[in-house]
């Protein structure tokens, strides 16, 4: 094939329904928050961009690799508004995160797709300049997944370069 037909190719694999997708992060519950993120750091060189605790409950650890993020998260309460969302994914662990230009468009397209939104309009993300909406779980056949709209610039913490 020549270079033109591997970039169209690359590109339609990108697609979700005509929009546009970047793998951004995958995330998942840790039993040992502190293990965790030494693993990663080990074991694949990650980058630890920070750690952030919402509301006393909940442990985030940013992690950065070559190509994505690695998102762990250690639940050691209850109490803050994500609960809802937190309660859903639990039993599945791990979720995959999609980057769009646009996410409305991307609900909108899922839903096409015949899945099930947990979020049938966007929400704001706590800790970065997102705009994000969380597939249901349980309506997924794989991965539950999130989609991001980014909408501003990433804190200092999370800036590559």
């Amino acid at each position: 094939m020549n270079d033109t037909s591997d970039t169209s190719e690359a590109d339609a694999a990108n697609d979700m329904n005509g929009v546009h997708t970047s793998l951004h992060h995958v995330g998942g519950f840790v039993e040992d928050f502190e293990r965790a993120v030494s693993f990663y750091e080990t074991a694949f060189d990650a980058r630890l961009l920070t750690t952030e605790t919402i509301e006393g409950v909940l442990r985030v650890a940013f992690m950065r690799l070559p190509t994505h993020e690695v998102h762990l998260l250690a639940r050691e309460g209850r109490g803050i508004p994500a609960d809802a969302i937190l309660d859903e994914f639990e039993p599945y662990r791990y979720h995959v995160a999609y980057e769009v230009p646009d996410v409305e468009q991307a609900i909108d397209a899922a839903k096409r797709a015949g899945c099930e939104m947990f979020h049938d309009e966007p929400i704001e993300a706590e800790l970065r300049p997102w705009r994000r909406a969380f597939a249901e779980p349980s309506a997924t056949p794989w991965m539950p997944f999130e989609l991001l709209e980014r909408v501003g610039d990433e804190p200092p913490a999370f800036r590559v370069g």
